[in-house]
């Protein structure tokens, strides 16, 4: 689902990450074929780094792209999940892949509703681990600032 290609500058999407990181993401610039996104990242409320801009091809379903890049299995099914105050109607994504002996699954949640890449939660673990998450807590445009994190 390559949600990219519907970007439309002003957009912003506000995500919390494992490890009391958070992040947002703004569309800067939409051309033919590509989204160049600003990054700000933040821990425990303290800017975390630079921002950073980051360009992306609108056509590419990038959860596919990372499980491609992982050698995983892939399943895919509809759900709904409640995130951000809201019902989302979403392509849940599971792949698995095994490195090093250790066994990895990585759960995306998708909608073509969601803003910028469509991430409305994504969750990996390692072993029985949590290696890594992210949810979406916050989205607008130009029209509607974020909220501090």
């Amino acid at each position: 689902m390559p949600v990219l290609s519907r970007a439309k500058v002003g957009q912003w999407a506000r995500y919390r990450s494992a490890g009391g990181f958070e992040q947002r993401l703004e569309v800067v610039d939409v051309t033919r074929a590509k989204v160049h996104l600003r990054l700000q990242m933040w821990l425990d409320g303290r800017p975390a780094g630079l921002p950073t801009i980051r360009e992306e091809p609108i056509d590419v379903d990038w959860v596919l792209r990372a499980a491609t890049r992982d050698k995983a299995t892939v399943t895919s099914r509809p759900t709904t999940l409640r995130v951000a105050e809201r019902d989302w109607p979403t392509r849940l994504t599971i792949a698995r892949w095994r490195l090093e002996g250790v066994e990895y699954e990585r759960r995306t949640w998708i909608s073509s509703d969601a803003p910028i890449y469509g991430l409305v939660r994504m969750d990996m673990t390692a072993g029985d681990a949590l290696e890594a998450s992210m949810e979406l807590i916050d989205f607008g445009d130009s029209t509607s600032p974020a909220k501090k994190p």
